[in-house]
C-alpha cells in the first residue's frame, strides 16, 4: 500500500544485497577464519589457505554491499524527533512513580481484555511490519525507504550479547532475531528494520516502532507496541533487576498467555548469558553513551518517559 499522496513520495530502494544470500555472509566469514586458523595450527596449509582466500571473498561482499546501502541511505531525510513529536531525546521528563504504576495498572487490564494471538510466521510478520514501518515513515517524510523483510535466526553477534533479543549489525544492517518472543516479536522486528532504515540510536527505534504500531489497524501489531511499553514500566518498576523484574510479572496478574511471554521478555539469566552479561552490558551501555544516546536506560526509561510526556 502506498502512501496517501502518493505522487508527492520520493522512493529510496536500498539494495540489501547480502540479506538476499541464504547464508549470513559476516558470521559466516568469522566462522570460516576461525577454521582456518584451527586448520593452520594442525598443519593443514592447503586447507587453511583455501579458507582465507573464502574469508576474503565473503568479507569483500560484504563490504561492497554495505557501502552501496550506505550510499542510499545518505539520500534518507530523517523524522526530526523534535518538530514531529515536540520532545528532545536527549532532554525527557522522567515520569513519576504513581503515573507509572498507574500506566500499569491501566496496560494490564487491557492487555487482558484485548489479547489476540500472535499466529504469524515469522516470513509473513516481518513483511508486515516492513510495509507498517515503510508507510509510517513516509507518512512523515515524504519518501518510502525500501529495505529487505529478511530476518535471520542466529547471529555471532548472540554469543557476544546474549542478553539481546534480536540485533542489527550497523554496516551490513543484517536483521537478526534470536529466539521466538510470542507477543513481543512484532516489536523486536519493527525495532531491527527501524535501525536497517537509518535510525541507529535505540530510542529513535523504540519511538518510530511505537507510534508507527499505534497507528495501524492491526490488532497484533498494538498489542506488540503495548507490550513493549508494559514491559518498559517493569523494567524501571524493578530498578533494571532482572530477578526482580521476573518477581513483577509473576505477580502482575496478566493473563497466563502474556505472562509466559514476558517472562522470556528478559527473565531471568542463564549461567552463560550472566556471566558474559556482566562484562558486555558496560562496555555497551559505554558504546551508547559514546554514539550520542543516554545509555541502556534508553531502551525502558527512556521510551516511556518519551511516549508518556
Amino acid at each position: 500500500m502506498k502512501s496517501k499522496n502518493e505522487g508527492d513520495i520520493e522512493e529510496i530502494l536500498v539494495p540489501n544485497f547480502i540479506s538476499k544470500i541464504p547464508i549470513p555472509i559476516l558470521d559466516s566469514a568469522v566462522v570460516i577464519t576461525i577454521a582456518s586458523i584451527i586448520t593452520k595450527k594442525y598443519g593443514l596449509d592447503n586447507v587453511s589457505d583455501y579458507l582465507q582466500y573464502a574469508t576474503g571473498l565473503f568479507m569483500g561482499s560484504y563490504f561492497f554491499s554495505a557501502l552501496l546501502d550506505a550510499t542510499q541511505r545518505t539520500k534518507v531525510k530523517k523524522i526530526d524527533f523534535k518538530e514531529v513529536y515536540g520532545k528532545d531525546l536527549k532532554n525527557l521528563k522522567s515520569m513519576k512513580l504513581e503515573d507509572r504504576e498507574g500506566k500499569i495498572k491501566e496496560l494490564t487490564e487491557k492487555l487482558n481484555d484485548e489479547y489476540v494471538p500472535q499466529n504469524y510466521k515469522r516470513k509473513e510478520l516481518a513483511e508486515i511490519v516492513n510495509e507498517e514501518l515503510t508507510n509510517y515513515i513516509s507518512g512523515i517524510t515524504k519518501q518510502r525507504i525500501i529495505t529487505s523483510p529478511k530476518v535471520r535466526s542466529f547471529g555471532i553477534s548472540k554469543l557476544i550479547y546474549p542478553f539481546a533479543a534480536g540485533g542489527c549489525d550497523i554496516l551490513g544492517c543484517e536483521v537478526y532475531i534470536f529466539k521466538k518472543l510470542g507477543v513481543f516479536e512484532p516489536y523486536i522486528i519493527g525495532h531491527e528494520f527501524a535501525h536497517r532504515k537509518r535510525y541507529m540510536k535505540e530510542l529513535e527505534a523504540q519511538v518510530i516502532t511505537y507510534y508507527s504500531f499505534m497507528s495501524s489497524n492491526n490488532p497484533v501489531l498494538v498489542q506488540s507496541a503495548n507490550c513493549e511499553e508494559l514491559n518498559g514500566h517493569f523494567v524501571v518498576l524493578s530498578d533494571w533487576n532482572r530477578y526482580v523484574k521476573t518477581d513483577i510479572v509473576e505477580n502482575s496478574g496478566l493473563r497466563p498467555e502474556l505472562k509466559k511471554d514476558f517472562m522470556i521478555r528478559r527473565g531471568k539469566p542463564g549461567l552463560y548469558e550472566n556471566i558474559v552479561s556482566k562484562i558486555m552490558l558496560p562496555l555497551y551501555n559505554l558504546g551508547m553513551k559514546l554514539s550520542g544516546q543516554n545509555g541502556l536506560h534508553d531502551y525502558d526509561e527512556g521510551f516511556t518517559n518519551f511516549i508518556n510526556s
